[in-house]
């Protein structure tokens, strides 16, 4: 990656395959159609006082439902059944990082770094070029950093960084009842519409996950425990992997992956720059926005599961180029690549997958 892209940071996402944003709107039509009520929010993960994510619909009339069968339903098919063929043919995934950072779940944190495990999320970070490691050093002080290394993030638990996508032996099958009968009965099918887990099962998730196993398994951990100061991280050979959260319960609470993006976005809207990522919009279509603000940047926090709406905003992204302003562009790893494409050779931003 050439070192004249000065201006333009990115950021992609840890990416085993996205939706297409028709696929989440024909979940929330489900919805809709389920309940006779319109859908004005919906959240892919929240967090109980037990540390529990919860699958959240909230309604027009100011009702909501939480970890019913149907709010659960989007979570069971999206990536294994609801993956467009392209993105089982991609190759931006594990394999290839545009990112001058990428950043996602750490799944199985609780095993490689106990130290830094949070109930609300703990990022998997790299740092893939100099440009990147740069911008996360201006931006660590919001952050609890621990040095981590590919053969620990890549572990059973995080299947995005051992392998591409893969279509589960439903998904054609998923496919065609989906374009035929529509998404309840394409759930249906293929059994993805489960029991709704009781208050029995998850007082036992709560209080039977411990014991000595659990102990053993924090004696026999590996990794440091202890934040690092990135200070003292010298350029080498990328990418550098970090766990990483925000040091904000606050903002951890409102963020997935322990508010990685929140930190990055609040130092680039601090050196003058504007923050591109994705949020919902009022119809639910998720979609890229522009942001001069940390209350605008409050928009993109949290998954969304779908791939955005694009629009005009890789024209965006080059007009704020080419007046000098620094930029903070966050998507998937294709959308990130598209960027680079286009802008990578005008100064004044950092783009990161995520």
């Amino acid at each position: 990656m050439s070192d004249k892209v000065n201006g333009l940071i990115t950021c992609d996402l840890v990416c085993l395959g996205v939706p297409s944003p028709k696929g989440f709107r024909s979940y929330v039509d489900w919805l809709e159609a389920c309940t006779g009520k319109h859908v004005v929010g919906y959240r892919h993960r929240g967090h109980t006082p037990w540390g529990l994510y919860e699958e959240r619909a909230v309604y027009d009339d100011g009702t909501f439902e939480e970890a019913t069968v149907r709010t659960r339903a989007w979570k069971r098919v999206w990536n294994k059944m609801m993956l467009r063929p392209s993105c089982l043919a991609c190759s931006y995934h594990s394999i290839i990082r545009p990112g001058d950072l990428s950043m996602g779940d750490y799944w199985g944190i609780e095993r490689a770094h106990p130290g830094i495990a949070d109930d609300t999320g703990v990022s998997c970070l790299f740092a893939n070029t100099a440009h990147g490691l740069r911008f996360l050093k201006g931006a660590a002080h919001s952050l609890n950093l621990v040095a981590s290394a590919p053969s620990l993030c890549a572990n059973p638990e995080q299947p995005m960084l051992l392998h591409p996508p893969r279509a589960s032996r439903l998904h054609d099958g998923f496919w065609e009842s989906l374009v035929r009968d529509g998404f309840g009965a394409a759930c249906k099918n293929v059994g993805a519409l489960g029991a709704k887990r009781s208050l029995k099962d998850a007082a036992h998730l709560v209080f039977h996950t411990g014991g000595k196993g659990a102990e053993r398994d924090r004696r026999e951990s590996i990794g440091m425990d202890a934040s690092i100061d990135l200070d003292r991280v010298q350029e080498e050979e990328f990418p550098l992997v970090f766990a990483a959260k925000h040091r904000s319960d606050e903002v951890r609470a409102k963020s997935s992956s322990g508010g990685m993006f929140y930190a990055l976005a609040d130092y680039m809207i601090g050196q003058g720059g504007v923050v591109y990522g994705c949020a919902f919009d009022d119809g639910l279509e998720a979609r890229h926005i522009r942001c001069e603000t940390l209350e605008e940047c409050e928009r993109c926090m949290g998954s969304k599961y779908s791939q955005s709406d694009m629009g005009s905003t890789i024209a965006m992204v080059s007009a704020d180029l080419s007046s000098g302003r620094p930029v903070l562009f966050t998507g998937t790893p294709c959308q990130v690549d598209a960027v680079r494409h286009a802008c990578g050779e005008m100064g004044g931003g950092v783009a990161v997958d995520c």
